[in-house]
């Protein structure tokens, strides 16, 4: 198989330093990843007057899936594609690891893709380094586009600067997972929409069991992320213009001197662990109902063992500015060097567009989707949980806390990340925690 002709991106597209960026240096950068036609071998109808299809490079985060596993490349994803788009041919990459660092290093060197997967997180930092191609222009001209379906929430964290930054794709709230029987053994009420956190503390509290040597044998809830507790407290990170830290405010601080009283009442599971380790290890407690309650997202419902029938899900406790999800969604940009934007926007589409995404679902894959008729879609409602599940998910989406559009959010992350290690195992008070982490965001945001 040939590789593709990439052709180099225009002069100050992207910020730093461009080194020369050969196509062998393109494929050493993302190491193992596998190069596929996305449509593999479909033979496409030619343009009137013999001209050649155009060509969409889309770079994608992960590992190309199986073959018997629902993907682009999937028949009837292909028959689809070829009728919609005949004169489109794309040329999709897989990038294993160091996905948002490999993305930019490639478009740093002159070859960028045309459209491209993204995290939510890191959309503020691509869009700051101009390597963005805004898409208003698109979706107005476009009649078969219809902006009205996605829902709001998912335009308010793809939109930067007025203007929407691509499309988006899925993500959704996080919720309440909790063990009625662990409840009712303890007696117990269930969880409820009126919730707040004092009720969510005291019921950890009697669903916290020690052994008669005083060890945890049964943990009462997991904690969530910071943001949730800063958010819903009804603070915030950053002030308006992004170039201030407001966590010394009061709301902000009162939401983690709450999250403190949590780890003062040794309710909640704690592990030296990296992130993705302690995520796996709060499942696992959780599966084997060591664990009483967990807020985690859709995803965390699909792991096998554990739904069962006395898993029951309920909505995030209440602080005092009502319940503030985070929102880890996803999507999918077209990069501003491209030189084809009407076939990369056709691409766009069809990658979010319903048809695939119910496909997908009628395949057991996907999370809470960004459009509204997929959402009211059978091929979603009865997908893999529950369909009161699946439902309540959407009915949450509201929720959802887009996070501020700082091109530093990710190194803002990193700088809570420990402090708040060390605030839930009582190593450090909300007040010097605030003290610590607000100098180091102004000294990162400011500069």
């Amino acid at each position: 198989m040939s590789l593709p002709t990439v052709k180099p991106s225009s002069p100050g597209r992207a910020s730093g330093p461009c080194p020369t960026f050969t196509r062998r240096r393109w494929l050493s950068a993302v190491s193992a990843a596998t190069l596929a036609w996305t449509f593999g071998g479909c033979s496409l109808v030619p343009r009137a007057g013999g001209a050649s299809p155009t060509t969409v490079h889309f770079i994608n985060s992960g590992t190309e899936p199986a073959a018997d596993r629902p993907s682009p490349n999937s028949p009837d994803v292909v028959k689809k594609f070829e009728q919609e788009y005949p004169n489109v041919k794309v040329v999709r990459q897989w990038v294993p690891s160091n996905y948002p660092e490999t993305l930019l290093t490639a478009i740093a060197g002159g070859v960028p893709p045309d459209v491209a997967y993204l995290g939510q997180s890191s959309l503020a930092e691509f869009v700051s380094r101009k390597v963005v191609h805004p898409l208003d222009s698109f979706i107005q001209s476009d009649k078969s586009y219809n902006a009205d379906d996605v829902f709001p929430v998912y335009w308010r964290a793809w939109t930067i600067d007025g203007q929407r930054q691509g499309l988006p794709w899925q993500g959704g709230p996080f919720v309440l997972y909790y063990h009625t029987s662990l409840f009712d053994a303890a007696g117990v009420s269930h969880p409820t929409g009126e919730w707040t956190w004092d009720n969510w503390l005291d019921a950890a509290k009697k669903l916290t069991r020690r052994n008669s040597n005083g060890p945890v044998e049964q943990y009462g809830t997991t904690t969530y992320n910071w943001a949730y507790w800063v958010w819903s407290a009804g603070g915030d990170v950053l002030d308006a213009t992004l170039k201030r830290c407001t966590l010394g405010d009061k709301p902000a601080l009162d939401g983690f001197q709450k999250l403190a009283e949590f780890a003062q009442a040794k309710v909640i599971p704690l592990s030296s662990q990296s992130a993705g380790q302690f995520n796996q290890f709060v499942q696992s407690l959780f599966i084997s109902r060591k664990l009483a309650m967990h807020i985690a997202n859709h995803q965390a419902g699909t792991i096998p063992g554990f739904y069962t029938s006395e898993v029951g899900i309920s909505y995030l406790p209440k602080g005092p500015n009502g319940r503030q999800s985070t929102f880890p969604g996803d999507g999918y940009f077209m990069a501003a060097a491209t030189k084809v934007p009407e076939a990369a926007w056709d691409v766009l589409k069809f990658q979010t567009g319903d048809w695939y995404r119910r496909y997908l679902f009628s395949h057991g894959v996907g999370g809470v989707p960004a459009l509204k008729s997929t959402a009211a879609s059978s091929e979603y409602l009865d997908a893999v949980l529950p369909r009161s599940w699946n439902e309540f998910f959407i009915q949450n989406v509201t929720t959802c806390h887009p996070n501020p559009p700082s091109p530093q959010w990710i190194e803002i992350d990193g700088i809570l990340s420990s402090d708040v290690d060390a605030l839930t195992n009582s190593q450090m008070t909300a007040a010097q925690l605030v003290a610590d982490v607000v100098p180091k965001i102004n000294r990162l945001v400011g500069s």
